[in-house]
């Protein structure tokens, strides 16, 4: 069975893989994480953390995550997203979770493509894997590695 050291060796491992990354960071302990370990690896100039910002995040986590990414000394950029316009989105059905991370990611595709970033990525828990996870089918949609 891997290490904790095992497994972080695993990550900054896959993280050379990229020259420059986007991640898409919510402030939360799997991205923030994620942020870190990629501006050690990378250099904080290859890294680009992205908070999205609409009216389904409150005004506290966006000021928070900002906080922290400045603490942190990350690249950090709020990008508008529109998930809440979307008909499937306001259904608030099981689907909604797939439509916002969908959103998401489109939207962080678009910036690496114009800003010239190799990769998207995005924080997941190992107790995030099992199972059905809307966020995880949306991110496998739009090739957004999670390492």
């Amino acid at each position: 069975m891997p290490t904790l050291h095992d497994k972080l060796d695993a990550v900054i491992a896959r993280l050379r893989d990229w020259p420059r990354v986007v991640v898409a960071y919510s402030g939360g302990v799997d991205s923030t994480l994620l942020a870190v370990l990629a501006a050690q690896t990378l250099g904080r100039a290859h890294v680009l953390a992205v908070t999205a910002d609409s009216a389904s995040l409150s005004r506290a986590d966006l000021r928070e995550a900002a906080a922290l990414a400045q603490q942190l000394r990350l690249n950090h950029r709020v990008m508008a997203t529109r998930e809440v316009s979307d008909p499937a989105y306001r259904a608030n059905t099981p689907a909604r979770c797939y439509v916002c991370k969908h959103t998401l990611f489109v939207a962080l595709a678009q910036l690496a493509r114009a800003e010239g970033y190799q990769a998207l990525l995005y924080g997941a828990l190992g107790d995030d894997l099992a199972g059905e996870r809307p966020g995880q089918r949306a991110a496998a949609d739009c090739a957004v590695q999670a390492p």
